[in-house]
Order: C-alpha cells, then structure tokens, then sequence
C-alpha cells in the first residue's frame, strides 16, 4: 500500500502546484492516504475487486481444464479399429480437408485414452444429452 500512497503523493503535489495550492509534503501524505482509502472503499462498493477475482480464478480454471485436455490428448492411443485415420476429401480450389472416419470404436476422433476410457465415455454420454 506504500507505494500506492506514493504515487497518490505525486499526482496530488503535481495537482496543488498547478493550481497553486499550498501543501506541506505531510499534509500531501495525509490526503493521499485518504484518496488511497477512498479508492479502496470505490472498488469495494463498485465490485471491482471481486470481479477482478472472479476474472483471474476463472481464468486459473480455464488453464486447468486445458491442461487436462492436453495431457488427455498426449495419451491418447490410436483407434485399432481405424489407426487413427481420418478420411480427406477434395474441396474447393485443390484444397483437402478432413472428415471424421465415422468409426464405432473412437467416434471419428482417432483414437483413446486408455488409461481414461470411463471418463472419456462419460463425457460423450453426457454430451449427447
């Protein structure tokens, strides 16, 4: 908190000498820890402080779900029944782009976790639904 009360010191000293103003360096500190407490209190009231909270934890919890996504990812074994191909047909321009395999064992993805396989079902059970 020091240093935000120095830094309110400066804009406050820069402010009174521009608009000639008379202020000892203390008195100067003293309304700067007052604006400090009233922009604390401003935050609070406003919310931005819990939103700034619920901003960096929900970005904490996106990080998380990615990271188990590509550590999912990184063990995935391909599907034996396809090998994990997926089929590319010809678009436009001489492009190629790729479809699902449409196989019954991987669902088109090309492949499993094994280690993970209760999960991996569950998940699609539930984003069928």
């Amino acid at each position: 908190m020091a240093w935000q009360i120095d830094i309110w010191s400066e804009v406050l000293d820069e402010a009174f000498c521009k608009n000639g103003v008379n202020a000892t360096p203390e008195q100067i500190s003293k309304i700067a820890e007052d604006v400090e407490a009233a922009r604390e209190n401003w935050a609070e009231f406003t919310g931005e402080l819990v939103a700034q909270s619920n901003f960096y934890a929900s970005r904490n919890d996106e990080k998380t779900r990615l990271l188990a996504e590509l550590d999912y990812e990184r063990e995935k074994e391909p599907c034996p029944a396809c090998k994990g191909g997926t089929l590319m047909v010809p678009v436009m321009n001489g492009q190629m782009a790729p479809i699902g395999s449409g196989c019954h064992k991987c669902d088109g993805r090309g492949g499993y976790n094994p280690t993970k396989k209760e999960e991996y079902y569950a998940a699609r059970k539930r984003s069928a639904t």
